[in-house]
């Protein structure tokens, strides 16, 4: 299979081709969780964890190392040196170098069942903290699942054995240390977890965009040491998909590229409709930020990359609305039911005798437009002030009382 990893395989057998124009370049590196056992948090379709990654030949073993990107300074300079020595990369996996390399590609084979069956997640401590008993990656009873490539990406489902040799004879089940086996698989001493790894190119770079507490995202930290004069070297930047206007100068264009929202293929198809209906209402904020169609849904193909809007829980949100607003349907359909869908609000059922407003939430919160507008509205950097000074005019809306925001960690500090 050609594409951006060459992949080779035979019965059983994957190899792939490491090209030599490739070795020591970044790119893209993730791993989710396709099948599980459904108790105590293992469950299947999760999302796993994402570094940026080369390959790296040391001798006869190619490395693959995920570079520290938490820290950095500017490249050449002594600050840079300090970082390197202080902040260490880490070794995701390693496999063997088993071909000479190409005569005229210089490209060399590497035995893809010794890099992505060696529980390169850890999935085994997750397992250990869950039941209290090790379990042990199989790698004799673990095979491939499907393996494709093209030019953007390489993609690896695994099929991971997990045993343990014995359980434990004494169990306590009030006691919450002690060992607890599964109780949804045949035999508790095994079963299988689905893993999808994933190798892909890095797009172009696109303007990130500073976070703020006042409004939620999800967020990547990076500290950079170029200088020493700033008070605090981190800089906080939210998770967010690159949106560009097709037509730049349009009021309202659609994006050169969509944002797809994959529905999960197991979902019954009588609530495919209704989830489908939910995903697109998030249309409506970005018409406001001028984009149309901007969220795409489709049922979920084998091989479909997940992610989400990165919006964080708003447990404020249902203080907006008074009991009198909640009971009249034609006022929330239109405002909101609460200020945002990131609240997960309970059914709205009326007390005997009082009116019967909506029972769910039917649309956006007033929050839910603000948030996107934050992290999505095209802003003109050439006046004054730049991006910054327009994020925190957006930003400082938060004392409007629909705009109430507190997340986790608001909630969980305590009284």
């Amino acid at each position: 299979m050609k594409g951006f990893f060459p992949i080779w395989q035979k019965d059983d057998k994957v190899w792939i081709e490491i090209p030599v124009e490739r070795l020591d370049q970044p790119f893209f590196f993730s791993y989710n969780i396709s099948d599980l056992i459904g108790e105590r948090f293992a469950y299947a379709s999760q999302m796993g964890r994402r570094h940026l990654v080369v390959f790296h030949r040391l001798g006869n073993a190619m490395q693959l190392i995920a570079k520290n990107t938490r820290f950095a300074a500017i490249a050449g300079s002594p600050a840079e040196r300090a970082v390197r020595q202080s902040f260490s990369d880490s070794l995701v996996g390693s496999a063997p170098v088993i071909s000479q390399p190409h005569p005229d590609k210089k490209s060399v084979l590497v035995d893809a069942s010794a890099l992505f069956m060696t529980d390169i997640p850890g999935y085994s401590t997750l397992l250990e903290a869950a039941f209290h008993i090790n379990y042990g990656l199989d790698r004799a009873n673990s095979s491939f699942v499907k393996v494709r490539a093209d030019e953007s990406i390489a993609t690896f489902s695994v099929r991971d054995h997990f045993s343990t040799p014995r359980l434990p004879g004494i169990i306590a089940p009030n006691n919450p240390f002690a060992p607890a086996p599964p109780t949804t698989t045949p035999d508790a001493r095994s079963f299988f977890v689905g893993f999808v790894y994933s190798l892909a190119a890095l797009p172009e770079p696109m303007t990130p965009r500073v976070a703020d507490d006042r409004v939620g995202y999800f967020t990547t930290t990076s500290a950079n040491y170029t200088t020493d004069n700033a008070l605090n070297p981190r800089k906080h930047f939210i998770n967010r998909w690159r949106l560009e206007k097709k037509n730049p100068e349009a009021p309202l264009s659609d994006p050169r590229q969509p944002i797809v929202f994959w529905v999960d293929r197991n979902v019954p198809v009588q609530y495919r409709d209704t989830i489908i209906e939910g995903i697109l209402v998030w249309n409506k904020a970005f018409e406001r930020i001028g984009f149309s169609n901007v969220i795409v849904a489709k049922i979920q193909p084998d091989d479909a990359d997940l992610d989400t809007l990165g919006l964080r829980h708003n447990f404020r949100a249902s203080t907006i609305r008074t009991p009198a607003q909640l009971r009249d349907a034609a006022f929330t359909r239109t405002n909101g039911m609460t200020g945002s869908v990131m609240d997960y609000t309970p059914l709205n059922i009326a007390l005997q005798n009082e009116r019967q407003g909506e029972y769910v939430m039917s649309g956006l919160g007033p929050y839910d437009y603000w948030a996107i507008e934050y992290g999505y509205k095209p802003l003109a950097v050439k006046q004054p002030g730049g991006e910054g000074a327009a994020l925190a005019r957006i930003a400082a809306r938060n004392t409007e009382p629909e705009l109430a925001f507190a997340t986790d960690e608001d909630v969980d500090a305590g009284p």
